[in-house]
């Protein structure tokens, strides 16, 4: 914690994303992430159109990509070599 002792903003602070991306975008987030957590990603995953979610449910990680979880691990490997992605949708992975 002493790292972001000095940061200029409190945990309150939200910010608006109003995105302008025209290439469908995914998002990755663990259930019990202890620095970002799975509510950030749903609120960004709702204000974006083109989004898919997924999320690793029991996921104690700040990253979930590569980690316990093959199905996170298939659906971004999809995402990243196919190009398969569902807009609009979440994905809960175990």
């Amino acid at each position: 914690m002493l790292a972001c002792k000095d940061w200029p903003y409190s945990s309150d602070q939200r910010i608006e994303v109003t995105p302008n991306i025209s290439a469908p975008v995914m998002l990755v987030a663990t259930e019990n992430d202890p620095a970002t957590p799975v509510q950030w990603a749903e609120q960004v995953a709702k204000q974006m159109e083109n989004a898919e979610l997924v999320i690793w449910q029991g996921g104690y990680n700040h990253t979930a990509y590569l980690e316990d979880s093959d199905c996170v691990t298939d659906r971004v490997n999809a995402y990243l070599l196919e190009g398969a992605i569902s807009p609009g949708t979440t994905t809960t992975c175990k």
